[in-house]
């Protein structure tokens, strides 16, 4: 009875080693997301979009977050994914402009591929200057999508300055915000921002990044960090 039980306890033993002994991912997938080949910035690892695959039991999403600057990074297994961009994540649609449609893609090695979305707007010609401790930031924005039944407003624009180069709404020393009711145009959007003087002691150079809100949207659109030296 007991070389029996041995017997079973190290079958079950070896079962259990040969359900837990696969290979770890060894593919890295990286990649951008953009928008005519620009990339969109969001704030750093908010913002995911999913990677389904079969075979390995119970089907889950892998989640694979977004960087700041738009830059994403994932370790995979080989093999073929459905990719999804969930409802509600990112300051975009799909580049379809609908929700539902998933892509397929195969993945082999390390692979390197950007993902094209369909903004509600784009930043551009974002510039920034230092007088008197006072930060002035210009910009415009391009509304991307156009149909009423898709298109969003802009609920509020902000500015955001810190010591550190990760900056968004939650990361940042001073900030500064107007509301979307208060914008005369979009082709001309001015904001200003004053440094702490204590910043100017702890270092000589400080970061800014320009934010944009959208009503009903969680995530928040983001132009690119820039260094100021103070």
């Amino acid at each position: 009875m007991k070389k029996y039980i041995a017997g079973l306890l190290l079958l079950l033993t070896i079962a259990a080693c040969k359900k837990d002994n696969y290979d770890a991912p060894n593919v890295t997938f990286n990649g951008r997301i953009t928008y005519q080949g620009e990339p969109i910035g969001v704030a750093s690892q908010q913002v995911y979009f999913e990677l389904w695959q079969t075979g390995f039991g119970k089907l889950t999403p892998i989640n694979v977050n977004i960087n700041q600057d738009g830059n994403f990074s994932a370790l995979l297994f080989s093999g073929t994914y459905k990719m999804d961009l969930p409802v509600g994540q990112g300051p975009y649609l799909p580049a379809s402009g609908h929700y539902g449609d998933t892509s397929t893609i195969t993945i082999t090695g390390s692979n390197t591929m950007n993902i094209e979305v369909l903004p509600y707007f784009m930043i551009r010609d974002d510039n920034y200057s230092l007088a008197d401790s006072v930060i002035t930031a210009t910009f415009r924005l391009d509304s991307i999508v156009k149909d009423p039944a898709l298109a969003k407003a802009i609920s509020e624009v902000s500015l955001y300055e810190s010591t550190l180069d990760l900056l968004d709404a939650q990361n940042n020393k001073v900030a500064t915000t107007l509301s979307g009711a208060n914008i005369t145009g979009l082709q001309q959007i001015t904001l200003t921002l004053k440094v702490p003087p204590d910043q100017y002691v702890s270092q000589s150079y400080i970061f800014a990044r320009i934010g944009v809100r959208l009503a009903g949207i969680d995530d928040m659109l983001y132009a690119a960090v820039v260094k100021i030296n103070l």
